[in-house]
């Protein structure tokens, strides 16, 4: 079985997921990532005695390089004429401690994404249309902003009492960005990056591994085995790309085949947002970061419903439908995406009243009491908690996946069938209460909220 792992802002999962014992410090987050991806631990190797053969590969064009992260590179889009491609760009910017630099990108989740240039660094002149970058600041998201003079800050790079260096990637504030606060830019920006080609990347790439001996050069398939088929996983971020690729329809090859046989979007309700002009995929859309950034929006299920918003009727997997390419699915997600990544709406009706029915191809789980990522241990044992202001929970879910994968793989080499939940539907209980069923250990949630 092909196992391909969507790896996240450049960084392998896979593994470290399902092989337990792999090591990760707190202390030294940065040589435990390296590590990571760079593959020096196999953990208790579970993934290779199973024999899976498991594929990671660039799809992020954004990505900078560094700490072994995998990157892509993609073309700069261009106007037909050859000029730069402008258009106005909307940033958050947070910080963890004090700064009097930031890249124009920074924040919560895109540390290792590379910013869109200005395309002017001179923040206090106005563009020929009359446009003007603007900086401003808010303690909380529904507050009124109020505007840094342009005066105050400038693009470059700068520290206290030294010249500043002028850039077109970077922001100077010598007063200060500081914690707790969000920090909003809108600036003209040029040269987007064309960042569907990720999708692309992962369609043909799992189509030439499947199915070729040889690439067109004659150079040998290392993973080629005759009948092979794939799986594709992803964790968070890499979850939302897989849920887009379906729906965008890239799980379909330029012949019309099947690529992926298997998906299972892990802890990703949303969608990812790679086929937009000056797209930001590092962003994460949550109810508390990244405000009004695109992938949290309809649709939501895998089941075609009706948004009374637009009126559009959708579901993510209309196009694998009319192809008939759609892989068989298990996604799984924990409580943290219930609340801040809006998993109920794939569950639910837009307006929550009532439970959806799956797909026959769908088998969807929540993994109860457990947080987007298991705490790693050991615990702090006094404020601060990392970045929460109450003690993380290090309750792990590395053997429910690897139940949940068994059972995708039986599935799609086999047809073996994961059960769904029995009992009562849920819509038969208030609507804040959750149902849970018991499924070989771990528990199955369907919950309107």
């Amino acid at each position: 079985m092909l196992f391909f792992n969507i790896i996240n802002r450049g960084n392998k999962g896979g593994l470290a997921l399902f092989n337990t014992d792999i090591s990760f410090s707190m202390a030294n987050v940065i040589a435990s990532i390296e590590n990571i991806n760079a593959v020096t631990e196999a953990g208790d190797g579970f993934m290779q005695q199973q024999g899976y053969t498991v594929i990671w590969f660039g799809w992020q064009p954004d990505v900078a390089a560094g700490n072994n992260r995998m990157t892509m590179q993609v073309p700069i889009a261009k106007n037909p004429d050859g000029s730069a491609i402008t258009g106005t760009v909307r940033n958050e910017l947070t910080v963890r401690r004090p700064s009097t630099t930031l890249p124009l990108q920074s924040g919560w989740f895109t540390g290792s994404s590379k910013p869109y240039p200005t395309v002017s660094t001179d923040n206090k002149a106005a563009l020929a249309d009359g446009f003007l970058p603007t900086l401003t600041v808010r303690l909380r998201e529904n507050e009124p902003r109020t505007v840094i003079p342009n005066t105050e800050w400038s693009f470059g790079l700068c520290e206290a009492e030294k010249p500043a260096a002028v850039t077109d990637t970077q922001i100077c504030y010598l007063a200060g960005f500081k914690p707790g606060r969000l920090y909003e830019l809108t600036y003209r920006a040029k040269d987007p990056l064309v960042l569907g080609l990720g999708f692309a990347a992962a369609r043909d790439l799992g189509t030439f591994l499947k199915t070729s001996e040889k690439d067109d050069s004659g150079n040998s398939n290392p993973v080629y085995v005759a009948g092979a088929k794939a799986i594709v996983m992803g964790s968070s971020q890499s979850g939302r790309f897989v849920r887009s690729l379906i729906h965008l329809g890239f799980n379909r090859d330029e012949q019309g085949k099947i690529v992926f046989e298997g998906a299972l979007p892990h802890i990703g309700g949303g969608l990812m947002p790679l086929n937009v002009r000056f797209g930001q995929p590092g962003r994460a859309t949550t109810n508390t970061t990244d405000h009004l950034f695109p992938g949290a929006e309809f649709p939501f299920a895998y089941a075609s419903v009706i948004d009374p918003l637009t009126g559009r009727t959708q579901g993510i997997l209309d196009r694998c439908v009319a192809t008939s390419t759609c892989p068989k699915i298990v996604h799984a997600a924990t409580a943290l995406e219930m609340w801040e990544l809006r998993q109920s709406l794939g569950f639910t009706d837009p307006l929550g009243i009532k439970d959806l029915d799956e797909p026959a191809n769908v088998r969807s789980y929540i993994m109860a009491s457990t947080q987007h990522v298991p705490a790693v241990l050991p615990l702090p044992d006094k404020e601060p908690f990392l970045a929460c202001q109450q003690q993380p929970n290090p309750n792990p879910y590395s053997w429910t996946m690897r139940a949940l994968l068994t059972h995708l793989t039986a599935w799609v080499k086999d047809g073996t069938e994961p059960r769904r939940a029995v009992g009562p539907p849920s819509q038969q209980a208030p609507l804040s209460r959750p149902i849970r069923f018991g499924f070989h250990g771990f528990h199955q949630t369907r919950m309107a909220v």
